[in-house]
């Protein structure tokens, strides 16, 4: 098998690539197959390409050329896990699609051409990123993009894994420091909170009231409060189940998933918080009966109630503006909107209740996760035990010695 090259114009030329003739399955014949390929340049580096793709075939490593961008792959990609052998979890499909839609196929580097991506083009989406995202999730997109790339090599799609050639690739070694250290950074004390609280009760909407005291109270995550439906809550028994998170709040689509660990979880809630939950229902159904027929049919506990009523809530715009005037307003420490889970998690440790009963309320799949990131809130724990195993051995010395002076 041979090529040979085509002038099309000036410095423009058509590289025609003899490829393996494949037989028929049904007829048995097999015709003569060529790839042609444009090439810009003069006829030296032309002859010097066709050698390249020639020796390339010839060591069957040929990548025939292709417009699909990596976007396209990647969402082909995640796809293909879903096929009859569902390699991935509902959980992790719907994450890792989450991350392709989202992040990965929206951003320049989902625009190029699959083949024409090289590691420094992924090293500059981290670049971009490496400010709004953790390391451990930076890590996750490492490692989507990766795996992503060593299919389409295996594929001969692509020439090699260029993912896999990143420096200074993201590492999740040290995302449970990082969030230690971000508990005990965004946490209120348990004045705060008070505080806090009072302030929306007294000047907040209702469902800002019950918005807030949820979060305080369960230690959801916000997404899984956005993505709250009334079925999940039993105001006679004041408890809710948390069964999925809110993972894009589109207006007319939303797009729900599982829990972050997958864990479908029940949390009883304190009478004063379902109190605040029953005056927030009160006030929306008048919503809902004045505005039926624009009303958004998703049945979130909390929702929009302007434009678009009824369509979830933007948590993110939540986050930066509305629960940073409130803090202001409210002359508490400003800390995140996720330290509201950190002030749950810290003020029920700090009050000695169980750790596993903390990790089952926070949806953690195991109470080491629980522990190694809210350790901050036991310090006093380390001193009861030292004083705890001291009475035990020294009452036992004291014992003994007492027992051979007889």
């Amino acid at each position: 098998m041979k090529g040979s090259l085509v002038r099309r114009g000036k410095n423009r030329w058509a590289i025609v690539l003899d490829l393996p003739r494949v037989a028929d399955p049904v007829t048995g014949l097999a015709p003569r197959r060529q790839k042609w390929v444009t090439f810009h340049g003069t006829r030296t580096n032309a002859e010097k390409r066709l050698t390249d793709l020639v020796s390339a075939r010839n060591n069957d490593a040929f990548v025939e050329p292709s417009k699909r961008t990596l976007g396209d792959w990647l969402r082909e990609w995640v796809e293909l896990r879903q096929g009859p052998q569902r390699p991935w979890s509902d959980g992790t499909y719907a994450r890792y699609k989450g991350i392709v839609d989202d992040y990965l196929v929206p951003s320049a580097l989902g625009a190029l051409p699959l083949q024409a991506v090289k590691a420094h083009h992924v090293e500059q989406y981290h670049a971009d990123h490496r400010k709004s995202l953790a390391p451990g999730t930076l890590s996750l997109h490492q490692n989507i993009l990766q795996r992503a790339l060593r299919k389409a090599a295996r594929d001969k799609l692509v020439a090699r894994n260029e993912a896999k050639e990143v420096e200074g690739k993201p590492s999740a070694r040290h995302t449970r420091d990082d969030a230690a250290r971000d508990a005990r950074v965004h946490c209120w004390t348990a004045a705060e909170a008070a505080q806090f609280l009072a302030h929306v009760k007294a000047h907040g909407t209702s469902q800002q009231a019950a918005f807030y005291a949820v979060l305080l109270d369960s230690g959801m995550r916000r997404g899984e409060v956005a993505g709250l439906q009334w079925p999940d809550v039993n105001l006679d028994t004041g408890t809710v189940t948390v069964a999925r998170q809110l993972r894009k709040p589109d207006v007319e689509h939303p797009v729900f998933g599982p829990t972050k660990t997958g864990i479908v979880r029940t949390i009883p809630l304190a009478p004063e918080t379902v109190a605040l939950v029953k005056v927030h229902r009160a006030a929306q159904a008048a919503v809902k009966m004045r505005r039926r027929r624009e009303y958004k049919p998703f049945d979130l506990v909390f929702a929009k109630d302007g434009l678009s009523p009824g369509a979830p809530l933007q948590v993110n715009n939540i986050a930066a503006i509305e629960f940073n005037k409130l803090i202001k307003t409210a002359k508490v420490k400003r800390i995140k909107l996720h330290g509201l889970r950190h002030t749950c998690a810290t003020l029920l440790l700090g009050a000695r209740e169980p750790i596993h009963n903390v990790a089952a309320r926070l949806g953690h799949k195991n109470p080491t996760v629980t522990l190694q990131v809210y350790a901050h809130a036991l310090p006093d724990q380390q001193e009861a035990l030292a004083r705890t195993i001291g009475s035990l051995i020294h009452a036992a010395k004291t014992d003994t010695t007492r027992a051979a002076g007889e």
